[in-house]
């Protein structure tokens, strides 16, 4: 495909999807290895698990980039729970490495333009995961709504990190409210990820049902 022919195909709702998450699929893995060697190297485990969560995100973005044609809802279906189930690591680890905070405070320090442009950038963030979660959710296509979750934890974690800039930048010890909110932000995703396979179990049910009636 020719580079023109490829712009104007963005164009298209879902090609511009498989795009995005195939570039942000890239940032993750790459991101995710240096955050790992920085934790090794410097010994920070907070590093480490960040780098962790970061890399499982990278996956889920995998598992929808390698899925999101395939003909087989009951794959697809599959494929959804997968990513819920990495939601919930996802969440757990999260919430742990944010509860170090009470312990060992390790937060890089902002000035007010960094914390004003992070803030600015993690409500948009978080406007558009909610947007495109809501509007996607009329296609019932799970692996869209799975990766729309994704998208959501990633920007409920943006405003987590808004904080920690906010609050930093203004010189204030932010490692005990971070610490709360990092460990509500962590549970929000895994109950997320939690009533979505709740759901996606339920449509099977139903769609096994069907068969066996027909």
């Amino acid at each position: 495909m020719k580079f023109k022919e490829f712009i104007l195909s963005l164009k298209d709702k879902s090609k511009r999807t498989v795009v995005i998450t195939f570039l942000t699929m890239l940032y993750n893995f790459f991101w995710s290895i240096a955050k790992i060697l920085l934790g090794a190297l410097s010994g920070g485990y907070f590093f480490c698990a960040s780098g962790v969560v970061t890399l499982l995100i990278g996956f889920i973005k995998y598992i929808f980039y390698r899925n999101h044609d395939h003909d087989s809802m009951n794959v697809k279906t599959q494929k959804s729970i997968k990513i819920c189930i990495l939601l919930i690591v996802i969440g757990l680890l999260y919430a742990g490495y944010m509860s170090t905070l009470f312990i060992y405070p390790q937060l890089e320090q902002y000035d007010l333009i960094v914390a004003i442009a992070i803030a600015t950038f993690s409500f948009i963030e978080l406007a558009i995961s909610i947007r495109n979660a809501l509007i996607d959710r009329k296609k019932r296509d799970t692996l869209l709504s799975a990766l729309r979750n994704c998208n959501l934890a990633s920007a409920i974690f943006a405003i987590v990190l808004t904080q920690v800039a906010l609050m930093t930048a203004q010189g204030e010890d932010a490692s005990v409210g971070c610490a709360i909110s990092g460990i509500i932000a962590g549970a929000i995703v895994l109950i997320i990820a939690l009533i979505y396979i709740i759901k996606l179990k339920k449509r099977q049910k139903e769609a096994m049902m069907f068969e066996e009636q027909n």
